[in-house]
């Protein structure tokens, strides 16, 4: 038996994200592969929550063994983090700063004496950081370390800094664990300064990182090319996202003139793309097709996204988080990914696909994707290219046929469970069953 220590930078579920989707997804690659799965998850929860949580892992995974929370550091002290390790000695981003305690460090490095892993798997930076030089004494074996990042953080960040629009929110989903008057300061007044200082810490990070596992995993191939070349290492693999392709029961019926969105509303992507396309491209949809609807999907509305949906009245419905997001994604006519701009490759994209929905997106929301516009989706250059592929689908109900027929087919080839779970294991270096 195989056993694996996983570090997780968050609690996953309910998976509402693309890196909350991927991590519940590495987990379950684990199953049938006769391992015993120890985690460690640096989160803010009460004692009844981590025992509620455990309990809720421990029955869906039951190849999980032990799970830990470890709480993050008090706001005063992760204050104390990012000044000293991040602005003084500049040796962590600010991220890791946010989660890093001297002591989770020895508890992490006691839990692999004690736990022999074979392998340790690390969530991004800000686990990462806690296995950086590591070393076992003792004469005990050295475990396999996988580093899993989504994307180049810096990449991503440089693309934030470029963006105009400073009202849009910067935290994302680590606002849960920032007073408001400090989300103000990092989101408006800092909002600048701060971006700066991450783009050269990640940096710096993303080419000593690497060299301390022996496998880093990104999931554009595009993006490997880079920190290969920027790190000069080379166990750095892609990992294309897995979708899992919806059993497919009875034909459902479309809801004439009807798009979809679906994604993390304070996202900052997801919300600027929403805001973008209800101010300039919506309307001029609307102006063709009077009776459209727009159907989002997600969790965490901002108030500013609140308040452009109000504009609309009924035409612009907002669900909140939907457990099975099939019978909204099968029937609508379009689904709408306006993304301007990010890193990596779009998991939402790729769950619409599996759904069988005709697409239309940008070029940076197909970005890594092995696709021909017109065929397995539609990507739009501007936004009246945009408006014209919405209400092309939507009046053409033979192409919108002939495209989710082909992005069924796509995903089957390209991205499909099994064959994404091989790699990963492999990676791992564990034999699949």
């Amino acid at each position: 038996m195989t056993t694996v220590l996983m570090l997780w930078a968050r609690y996953p579920f309910p998976p509402v994200s693309g890196r909350t989707k991927l991590l519940v997804q590495r987990l379950g690659f684990f199953e049938k592969a006769d391992c015993a799965v120890h985690l460690i998850v640096l989160d803010t929860a009460s004692i009844q929550e981590q025992e509620e949580r455990r309990t809720a892992i421990c029955e869906q995974f039951p190849f999980v063994k032990s799970v830990n929370f470890l709480p993050l550091p008090a706001l005063p002290l992760a204050a104390w983090n990012m000044a000293w390790y991040s602005l003084v000695r500049k040796k962590k981003t600010l991220q890791e700063s946010m989660f890093f305690l001297p002591r989770y460090e020895g508890f992490i490095r006691e839990e692999i004496r004690r736990l022999k892993p074979d392998v340790v798997y690390c969530d991004t930076f800000r686990t990462a950081q806690y296995l950086e030089e590591f070393s076992q004494n003792g004469g005990l074996r050295k475990p396999h370390i996988v580093f899993d990042w989504d994307d180049i953080f810096s990449q991503k960040y440089q693309n934030y800094l470029a963006r105009t629009d400073d009202d849009t929110p910067l935290l994302g989903y680590l606002s849960k664990y920032v007073p408001l008057f400090l989300q103000t300061l990092s989101n408006h007044i800092l909002r600048r300064t701060l971006l700066r200082i991450e783009i050269t810490r990640s940096l710096e990070r993303e080419v000593v990182l690497p060299r301390h596992a022996d496998a880093t995993i990104l999931v554009s191939p595009l993006e490997v090319s880079t920190l290969r070349e920027r790190s000069g290492c080379q166990t750095i693999s892609a990992l294309l996202p897995a979708v899992t392709i919806p059993h497919q029961t009875s034909q459902v019926p479309e809801r004439q003139h009807s798009l979809v969105f679906m994604g993390l509303l304070n996202f900052m992507p997801n919300e600027e793309g929403l805001l973008h396309f209800l101010a300039n491209i919506f309307p001029n949809i609307q102006r063709q097709i009077p009776d459209i609807t727009l159907t989002i999907l997600g969790a965490n509305p901002t108030e500013r996204l609140l308040k452009a949906v109000r504009n609309f009245g009924a035409s612009v419905v907002l669900t909140g988080f939907v457990e099975d997001p099939e019978p909204l994604l099968r029937s609508s006519e379009v689904f709408i990914a306006p993304v301007y701009y990010g890193t990596g490759i779009k998991t939402k994209i790729l769950d619409a696909m599996a759904y069988s929905a005709p697409v239309v997106t940008t070029p940076q929301g197909a970005e890594g994707l092995r696709i021909t516009s017109g065929e397995e989706l539609m990507i739009a250059r501007d936004d009246d290219e945009f408006v014209r592929a919405c209400v092309d689908l939507v009046h053409s109900p033979e192409k919108r046929m002939n495209i989710r027929q082909k992005a069924l087919q796509y995903v089957r080839t390209n991205h499909e469970r099994d064959v994404v779970r091989k790699e990963f294991l492999r990676i791992c270096r564990i034999d699949a069953a």
